[in-house]
Formats: C-alpha cells, structure tokens, sequence
C-alpha cells in the first residue's frame, strides 16, 4: 500500500491563565475563535509532552489552560483513490488519552485545519491555530478520525487511526490533507466556558478535582535522527492498469504449463 509522510510534523500550543475572574475565562480566551494565534515548535523529531490538555482552576476565580497539537501537511496531489486510508503516528513516553480513562471525554483524535489552511507546507505557524474551528455554527472543526481510547509508546507499534469519510474526500478530492491531533477532552468542551465548575460551585472534573491533565507523546521525526518515526498517511493499492487483451492478424492466445502464449 502507498504510504505518503508529511512535509512537515509540527507542535502548536496555545497557553492562558486568567487571575482574578470566575468562570473559568482561561478557557474560552485561549480557543482559535478568541485567539488565533499560539506558541510553534518545528524541527523535532520527538515531543514527550506533544499532546496536551489541561485545564485547572488555581482558585475560584483563577484559572489556567495548556492546550498542544500536533499538525501536520501531507501532499496528495497524485491521490485519487483513499478507501480505507489510516494515519499512522508513533507514541513516545507519555501515553494520558483522558483523566480519567473511564470518563466520556477519553480519547486521541484529529481535526481537519479549516480549508488545508496551514501559512506553510513545510512548516507550522503561528497563525495556524486560527484554522481550527469551522464557519458553520457551533464552528467546531470536522472530525478526520476515529477516536483512540489508548496509546501506544515506543517504535513497534504505531497508533493507528482510521480516516473518516470526509477525510478521504478531501484526499480524494484536494491536493493537500492537513490534520491537527489532540485529546478528545477539547473537542468535548469545545463550546463550554469553562469545562467545569470550581468545585465549591457545585462542579468537578472528570476525576473529581478542580483541574484536567492528560499528556502523550508523539515522534515527529523532523529533527534529523528519527525520520524513520514521521508519521504516515497509509492508502490502498492503486488499481491495476491491465485492461482488455486485444489480438489481431489471427494471433492466438495459448496457455501451456500454466503460461499465456500469443501465437
């Protein structure tokens, strides 16, 4: 089967904290609607904290997110055919897909950047984050993935997703596919402000404290000294190109010993 790696594989952050206000406002400030800007890291080749949810209330009236993707661009210019396309990414040393596993919002997926919209192909940018929701209220971006409820570390074993059928559209159909990968936990929350209460309102997190974590780790493979580790975008088998046999001049087609002969 082909297998297509990214131009690039790339880390966006996006971090808030918000002192002195109820609600939870370190949430909704740091969402792509509100701020379409976030912290870049390129040229790794591992980030053991690449994917990263967090939201904590430091107090009632204090709170703070960190939020990390991965992004990533692959060139499907030559693609026609994606049935039963798989992305395919190594897990490095943190392996949280929730907090905890049991709860609804468990879970590693991937989220279409809005329009194959990323600044660069060969790079993240900052202005990338701005890409992740959708122009159709509620705004959520569309989901490109199946949900994985665990994740393996290390290089024998990859995480495999499997594409949905918008994914293999827009390969299908586009010459660029561009996915950010992250917790289901922000997708879950995507319009919540904040996620839960403070647990003096009457509200927890999943675990039943004031806060979420959950991190994984993720091989990029852009840093010079683990590229056999890039993530990989895996499609079918082109179809044959063999068609109909066509014989002229009286020639005759034989099988002898089990092979075809023209005569």
């Amino acid at each position: 089967m082909p297998t297509l790696l990214p131009t690039v594989s790339g880390e966006i952050r996006q971090s808030k904290v918000v002192i002195g206000a109820s609600g939870g406002g370190a949430w909704r400030n740091g969402q792509p609607l509100f701020d379409g800007t976030a912290a870049v890291f390129n040229n790794y080749d591992i980030r053991t904290q690449g994917l990263y949810c967090l939201f904590s209330h430091i107090s009632a009236n204090s709170s703070a997110t960190d939020i990390r993707f991965m992004m990533m661009s692959f060139d499907t210019s030559a693609i026609s055919d994606a049935t039963g396309a798989q992305l395919k990414i190594f897990g490095n040393t943190n392996s949280q897909t929730g907090e905890p596993s049991s709860h609804s919002t468990n879970g590693i997926q991937g989220w279409h950047v809005r329009d194959n919209g990323m600044a660069s192909t060969t790079e993240v940018s900052s202005a990338d984050w701005g890409e992740l929701y959708s122009l159709v209220n509620p705004y959520t971006p569309t989901l490109m993935t199946d949900n994985l409820t665990s994740w393996n570390v290390g290089t024998s074993t990859p995480n495999t997703f499997t594409l949905t059928s918008a994914a293999r559209t827009i390969i299908e159909d586009e010459d660029l596919f561009q996915i950010a990968i992250g917790h289901k936990f922000w997708i879950d929350h995507w319009g919540s402000n904040p996620p839960f209460d403070h647990a003096s309102s009457g509200g927890n997190s999943p675990n039943g404290d004031n806060d979420f974590s959950a991190i994984a780790g993720v091989y990029h493979g852009f840093g010079g000294s683990e590229a056999a580790y890039k993530p990989q975008l895996v499609l079918p088998d082109p179809p044959s190109n063999v068609g109909p046999l066509k014989l002229e001049g009286g020639s005759k087609l034989q099988i002898v010993s089990g092979k075809f002969l023209i005569d």
